[in-house]
C-alpha cells in the first residue's frame, strides 16, 4: 500500500458542506413560505369557483374579473415554481437545455400574471393603471428621441 504525503494544508469539505446545508435550509424555508402562501391565498379560487369565494370582506369583489384573476394567479404560480431553478447553479450547469426551457416558461408566467394584474388594476383603479404605465411610456419616448412629446407645447404668445 502506498501513501501520498501532502505538503501544506489539506482542503476540507466541511466548510463547503456547511454552506450547502445553510443554502438548502434557506431554500426549503423560502419554498415552504411560498407553498403556504399559495395554499392560503390562491388555491381557494381554484377549489371554489363561485361568486362567494371571490368576495372577500374588505377587498374588491373579483367575480366580474375572475378570468383576469385566474390569469394573474396561474402566471404567478408558474413564475414562483420555475423561478428558483433559474438561480440554482448546479441545475443550470447539469441541465442547460431544461434550464433554458424553464426560463422561457418563467418569463411567460411573469407576462401572463402581469397582464392579468394590469387588467384588474384598470378595472378597480384606473389611475393606478395609468400611473404604472406612464413611466414606461416616458422611457420609450426618451429612448426613441421624441423629447418634444414630453414637453408642454408653448403657444406663440407665451413669451410676451
Amino acid at each position: 500500500m502506498s501513501t501520498i504525503a501532502a505538503s501544506g494544508p489539506v482542503a476540507s469539505n466541511s466548510k463547503k458542506t456547511s454552506h450547502f446545508a445553510a443554502k438548502l435550509i434557506a431554500s426549503a424555508a423560502i419554498l415552504t413560505v411560498a407553498g403556504l402562501f399559495v395554499l392560503k391565498y390562491a388555491l381557494r379560487y381554484y377549489l371554489n369557483y363561485n361568486a362567494p369565494a371571490f368576495a372577500d370582506q374588505g377587498a374588491p369583489n373579483f367575480w366580474s374579473l375572475r378570468g383576469w384573476l385566474m390569469m394573474h394567479i396561474t402566471g404567478g404560480m408558474t413564475a414562483l415554481l420555475t423561478g428558483p431553478f433559474q438561480f440554482w447553479t448546479g441545475f443550470r450547469v447539469r441541465y442547460a437545455g431544461l434550464h433554458r426551457w424553464m426560463g422561457r416558461i418563467f418569463l411567460c408566467g411573469v407576462a401572463v400574471g402581469s397582464i392579468g394584474a394590469f387588467r384588474m388594476a384598470i378595472g378597480h383603479n384606473r389611475w393606478l393603471a395609468v400611473w404604472s404605465f406612464s413611466p414606461g411610456t416616458r422611457y420609450r419616448l426618451v429612448h426613441f428621441g421624441c423629447y418634444g412629446l414630453l414637453r408642454h407645447h408653448e403657444t406663440p404668445n407665451s413669451h410676451s
